[in-house]
């Protein structure tokens, strides 16, 4: 191991083959193994829990601060998976990239505020700067573009296509739709089975169906 920072990996016990540099970094890490940690306060620092994860990439200040069990996960930029404890499999690159996913599992995450919100959603691919930003559960979608599905609450919708810059913008509850455009399907909610192709498509009333 190597171990570089004041009250880096404090707690640790038994772990092996890591590297965590910086001030607290992996200061609650007691058993976990090939963890490679860079920040202030990264990686399980805030004492409230052993961290026992494995396999992680964590750089950039208070990402994955919260983890106690979660491996596999790359996470790169300032607050990435800040509240992350026991989600594995999660890519998350970007300031405040998916901040508050708990338990989230084998999602993609790439840019600044991307998926901020969602907690325990899975299996995912968001990109682009504050796409799927207020969704609490994002499971299953794909999320491309600027403000892409930024502002829906994503509650049970899965299996939709969204890209472009402030496409489904307001998603809610809908299923296996295809939105494809700059603000295509801005107003879509609980529909289902819709496609929507160009720019402003399908843009008007709310579409519930």
């Amino acid at each position: 191991n190597v171990f570089i920072g004041y009250y880096t990996a404090q707690d640790h016990t038994t772990g092996k083959y890591n590297v965590m540099l910086g001030h607290k970094a992996g200061r609650c890490f007691t058993t976990g193994c090939c963890n490679v940690v860079m920040g202030v306060c990264t990686f399980g620092a805030d004492h409230s829990g052993d961290a026992t994860g494995n396999d992680n990439v964590i750089l950039g200040p208070k990402s994955g601060r919260t983890i106690t069990s979660a491996s596999r996960n790359v996470l790169v930029g300032k607050e990435a998976g800040h509240c992350l404890t026991t989600g594995n499999d999660n890519v998350l690159l970007g300031t405040c990239a998916g901040k508050v996913n708990n338990t989230g599992t084998g999602s993609i995450y790439m840019g600044r505020n991307v998926g901020l919100a969602n907690t325990t959603g899975n299996y995912s691919i968001i990109i682009g700067y504050a796409a799927g930003q207020t969704g609490t559960s994002i499971c299953d979608n794909i999320i491309i573009g600027r403000e892409a599905g930024y502002a829906g609450s994503f509650a049970n919708a899965k299996y939709n296509v969204i890209m472009g810059m402030q496409a489904g913008c307001d998603v809610t509850s809908g299923c296996y739709n295809t939105l494809l455009g700059h603000c295509a399907g801005t107003n879509l909610t609980s529909g289902n089975d819709n496609i929507a192709v160009g720019r402003g498509a399908a843009q008007g009333a709310a579409i519930t169906g």
